[in-house]
C-alpha cells in the first residue's frame, strides 16, 4: 500500500527525508528537525512521535534501522541513539553514543546505519565509520558506587570523636550518627568514580524522612539540608554515566532527636500539669467561696445575735419592769382592800399569780434570746435550775447528769433553746403534779451528730391509750415539730414515765 501524504493533511508538510518499516507493518518517518514519526498505515494515522523532548540527542533523523532485538537504532545529526520500546511504541529507555563513547564524528549520513549477523552496529558519519558491538553498550559505562566523602553539620566537618566512636572504613565521619534536635544544618558531599565518561556523571539524591521523592539528576556532587525536624532519616545517592543504569544506592541513615517539650512524657506532664492546675485553681476559688460564705454568715449571727442582745435587754427593761411593777402594786392593793372582801381578794391574788407566772415565762424568753443560749451546756444547766428550783419544797429528789465540757462549743439554731426549755419545763411540771415521784431523772447524751433529751422518774405512771390529751402534751409536739424533733412518751401503771426528744444537730451551723 502506498502512503498518499498529498490527501492526508498530516503529512503534507512533514519534511520526511526518509522511510523504514518496521517488523509490525508500520512506517518510522525520518524527518528533518521533526524527530521521528510513526505511521499506521492500515488505518491512515499517526501513532506516535519520538522528538529529543523524549530523549532523542536530535530531532534530525538520517536513519533507523530495527536490531535483531526489537529495538531501533537511529542515526540523527548529534550521535547514535538506541531505542528501546515495547510493541505499543511505550518508550522504555533510550541510549546515546556520542563523542563521550569514543564516536569520532556526530552527524549521520544519510542511510547510513547497519547490523551485520554478528549484531554490530555500522554507524557511517560525516566524519567516518563508527562499529558498535552490541557487547559493549553503553552500560560498561556502568557506576558501581556513591562514596559518601563528607558529612558536615552547620557547615563544619563532623569528626568521628565528636558524636560517636564508630567511623567509616575510609572518611573520618560517625558510621551512626545521632544529633540533639537543634543540631539540624546538613551537608552531604559525594562522588562516583567513572573514567570513561566522567562528564556524563548524574547524581540523585533522596532523604527519606524529607524528601516526597528522588530529586532531579544533577552534576553537583554536594546538597544541604537546613531546618530539619526531629526524627530518623536515611539519606539515599546513587549515579549514573551517560545511557547506563543508576549505580546501587549509597544510604547513610542518621537521628535528630526529639526535643523533651515534644516527647509524650512532656505532653503527659503537661496536661497533669493543667489538670492539676484547674483543680488547685478550682480549690482555691471554692475556699475563697467559703470564707466569703463563712464571713458572711459570721457577720450576719453577729448581727442578729446583737438584735437578740438588744430584744433581750429592752425586752427585760420594759416587760421585767413592767411586771415587777404590778405584782408591787397588787401588794399594796391588798393591804388596803377590806379583809371581808373576799372576792376582791381572791382576784388581786389572781393578778399577782398570773403576774407573777408571766414575770417567769418572760425570764425564759429573754434567756433564750441572749445568744449564749444556743449552747447544749447552757441548756442543761438552765434546766437543772428549772428543776431544783421546783423540787426544792417536796419529797421529790432532781438530778441531772452533767454533759462533758467538750460539747462546750456545740452550739443549736436560734429558737431551739426555748422550744426545748419549754418543752421540758411542761414535763417537769407534769411530773410535780401526777407522778408522785421519789426521783426525777434529767439525761442528755450526743452521739453521731444526734441529741437525746431524756427526763425519766419513777412515779405511779399511767396507760397512755387513757390519758386526756391537753394543751401541754400537744404545745409539747408542736415544739417538738419545730426543731425537726422525735418526741416520745413511755409509760405504764406503777412503772414510772419516760419522756424522751430525739433531734438531729444541724450541719450548717
Amino acid at each position: 500500500k502506498m502512503i498518499n501524504a498529498s490527501k492526508i493533511t498530516e503529512l503534507k508538510t512533514l519534511p520526511v527525508v526518509g522511510i523504514k518499516r518496521d517488523g509490525q507493518g508500520n512506517y518510522w518517518l525520518q524527518t528533518n528537525g521533526r524527530g521521528i514519526v510513526i505511521w499506521d498505515n492500515r488505518n491512515d494515522k499517526i501513532i506516535k512521535r519520538i522528538r529529543k523532548t523524549d530523549g532523542l540527542t536530535s530531532n534530525t533523523i538520517y536513519s533507523v534501522i530495527e536490531s535483531k532485538d526489537g529495538s531501533f537504532w537511529v542515526g540523527t545529526g548529534l550521535g547514535l541513539n538506541k531505542i528501546e520500546a515495547d510493541k505499543n511504541y511505550n518508550i522504555k529507555k533510550i541510549s546515546h553514543y556520542t563523542r563521550a563513547q569514543g564516536m569520532l564524528g556526530m552527524e549521520a549520513n544519510k542511510n547510513a546505519l547497519l547490523q551485520d549477523n554478528d549484531g554490530k552496529i555500522y554507524y557511517g558519519t560525516t566524519s567516518g565509520l563508527f562499529i558498535n558491538n552490541e557487547d559493549t553498550r553503553p552500560d560498561h559505562n556502568q557506576v558501581k558506587e556513591v562514596i559518601l566523602q563528607a558529612v558536615k553539620l552547620f557547615g563544619k566537618p563532623l569528626k568521628s570523636t565528636s558524636l560517636n566512636k564508630e567511623v567509616t572504613s575510609w572518611y573520618d565521619y560517625p558510621s551512626t550518627l545521632n544529633l540533639k534536635h537543634n543540631q539540624n544544618n546538613l551537608t552531604f558531599e559525594f562522588l562516583a568514580i567513572n573514567f570513561r565518561s566522567a562528564d556524563e556523571l548524574k547524581y540523585q539524591y533522596y532523604l527519606e524522612g524529607a524528601d516526597d521523592k528522588w530529586q532531579y539528576p544533577s552534576s553537583v556532587n554536594s546538597v544541604n539540608y537546613s531546618s530539619l525536624q526531629s526524627g530518623n532519616y536515611i539519606f539515599k545517592i546513587r549515579a549514573k554515566a551517560g545511557n547506563s543504569s543508576w549505580s546501587a544506592t549509597t544510604e547513610y541513615p542518621f537521628t535528630i532527636a526529639t526535643p523533651f517539650y515534644q516527647t509524650w512524657i512532656f505532653r503527659l506532664l503537661v496536661i497533669i500539669g493543667l489538670i492539676l492546675t484547674g483543680i488547685v485553681i478550682k480549690m482555691i476559688a471554692t475556699n475563697r467561696k467559703l470564707k466569703r460564705q463563712e464571713k458572711l454568715q459570721t457577720i450576719r449571727m453577729e448581727e442578729q445575735n446583737k438584735v437578740r442582745q438588744k430584744t433581750a435587754e429592752d425586752f427585760h427593761d420594759e416587760m421585767g419592769n413592767k411586771l415587777t411593777r404590778i405584782s408591787l402594786l397588787t401588794d399594796i392593793l391588798k393591804g388596803k382592800l377590806n379583809l371581808e372582801s373576799k372576792e376582791a381578794l381572791n382576784i388581786t391574788n389572781q393578778i399577782q399569780d398570773n403576774a407573777r407566772e408571766l414575770y417567769t415565762g418572760t425570764k425564759d424568753i429573754i434567756w433564750s434570746l441572749n445568744p449564749s443560749s444556743d449552747n447544749i451546756i447552757e441548756i442543761l444547766d438552765r434546766l437543772h435550775i428549772f428543776g431544783m428550783d421546783l423540787f426544792q419544797e417536796t419529797d421529790t429528789k432532781f438530778r441531772s447528769e452533767t454533759l462533758d465540757k467538750t460539747y462546750d462549743e456545740l452550739h443549736l439554731p436560734i429558737d431551739y433553746s426555748r422550744n426545748i426549755i419549754m418543752i421540758f419545763k411542761e414535763a417537769l411540771h407534769n411530773s410535780l403534779k401526777y407522778a408522785q415521784a421519789r426521783e426525777v431523772m434529767l439525761r442528755i447524751t450526743v452521739t453521731k451528730g444526734t441529741i437525746r433529751i431524756e427526763l425519766k422518774d419513777d412515779g405511779k405512771g399511767f396507760e397512755i391509750d387513757k390519758i386526756k390529751k391537753g394543751n401541754g402534751i400537744n404545745n409539747m409536739n408542736i415544739r417538738s415539730g419545730r426543731i425537726n424533733g422525735d418526741l416520745n412518751l413511755l409509760s405504764s401503771k406503777g412503772e414510772g414515765t419516760v419522756i424522751s426528744l430525739t433531734f438531729k444537730i444541724p450541719q450548717n451551723e
